[in-house]
């Protein structure tokens, strides 16, 4: 792929991204210099780490499940981990999806760049049908693009906001929603990383 091919390309993911009403939101918390990423195609995608996740930035997952009643919660937990692990595969299933589309694939072994992802914090969210106090679902989740040996190159903090609606009005369906918008974020970031002259 041309230096022009690639640029475009990587800004094509960029406003389709924007489009869908959920841009690339990221902070970059380091940046190997010179890049490291340019030309890289092979990718390993890591499972997400959910541990240390807090919970509307205030509660821990066991105090936030614990405020339910005693009752509820076992149902609760088992429901929330089934929510956990549906958005992991969404993550990485759409990473592995459009990877082709900035000229990258799943690979393992040689010099392929893992992709290791930790949540880092989860706000539920609200929505009623009356469109009294709605608050957004918000997803940060934490990106660390390592070599071989395990050393970051790039640390990214990417965030989601997904708002309820009537055809997603559980907080689990935006959770899922989220995953996806974030490995289209991701994807949109490893565009421009991995284009030459980047």
């Amino acid at each position: 792929m041309t230096k022009t091919a690639a640029s475009f390309l990587s800004a094509v993911v960029a406003v389709a991204t924007l489009a869908s009403g959920c841009g690339p939101t990221w902070t970059i918390v380091k940046q190997s210099n010179p890049n490291t990423l340019v030309g890289k195609k092979g990718f390993t995608v890591e499972p997400t780490i959910w541990e240390g996740l807090s919970i509307g930035g205030k509660d821990t997952e066991a105090s936030w499940i614990g405020k339910r009643k005693p009752e509820e919660q076992a149902t609760f937990k088992t429901e929330w981990e089934a929510d956990k692990a549906d958005a992991a595969k969404k993550f990485a299933a759409r990473l592995a999806d459009k990877l082709p589309k900035i000229g990258g694939a799943i690979a393992a072994g040689g010099d392929a760049v893992s992709i290791k992802s930790k949540v880092e914090m989860y706000e539920p969210g609200f929505w009623s049908p009356m469109g009294f106090g709605n608050d957004d679902t918000v997803v940060v989740l934490n990106v660390d693009f390592t070599d071989a040996a395990g050393a970051p190159q790039d640390i990214v903090k990417f965030t989601s906001k997904v708002p309820g609606s009537i055809i997603t009005p559980a907080p689990g369906q935006r959770l899922r929603q989220a995953a996806e918008n974030l490995a289209d974020q991701v994807i949109a970031y490893l565009g421009g990383r991995t284009a030459a002259g980047k």
